[in-house]
């Protein structure tokens, strides 16, 4: 078992202890497009610190959206091959453009198709085109999705209206009320 298979499987394991995985596949297709926007901020901002939170919390939510729609995305994470491009700034604007379009055809399957062969492909396409991009930028990805998992393992939260709400922001929450 590789790295990237072993953090799967606690970020899958963190799910399932936080209930997150029988939880509506719409609202975490919700948490997806807010993560790929920062990810995409980090990049017009040139802020590398952005860019590898977000591509690590990319990760943690289409394993958990994965989940939610009866599936591991275990069985082909292995199967994501390595992009030979790398430090590359016109590829990572391709790329980045090429994961806006996985993440909206993702959604788009979400919302018309339950065909769970299909959704698998997607899903495979996008974490393939999130790995392009990681490359192309110069950034490790699966030092992305450990940054993400040791800042999550610890987290606590409740269940508000079918979507995860880490402890911190509950606490801001009730301060606005």
């Amino acid at each position: 078992m590789n790295n990237l298979e072993k953090l799967t499987e606690q970020i899958e394991q963190w799910a399932i202890d936080r209930n997150l995985h029988t939880a509506d596949p719409r609202k975490q297709m919700l948490k997806l497009g807010e993560e790929t926007g920062e990810l995409y901020s980090g990049m017009a901002k040139g802020n590398e610190e952005l860019i590898k939170d977000s591509i690590g919390d990319a990760y943690v939510v289409i394993t958990i959206l994965s989940m939610q729609k009866n599936f591991s995305i275990s069985e082909f994470v292995d199967s994501v091959e390595e992009s030979t491009i790398k430090d590359d700034a016109e590829m990572a604007l391709q790329f980045s453009l090429a994961l806006m379009l996985r993440t909206g055809s993702l959604a788009h399957s979400l919302k018309y198709s339950n065909d769970t062969d299909t959704l698998k492909m997607m899903t495979h396409w996008f974490i393939e085109t999130l790995f392009d991009l990681a490359y192309a930028l110069n950034v490790n990805y699966i030092e992305c999705v450990q940054m993400a998992y040791d800042e999550i393992k610890d987290r606590k939260g409740k269940m508000i209206d079918g979507v995860f709400v880490k402890e911190s922001d509950l606490v801001e929450v009730t301060d606005e009320s």
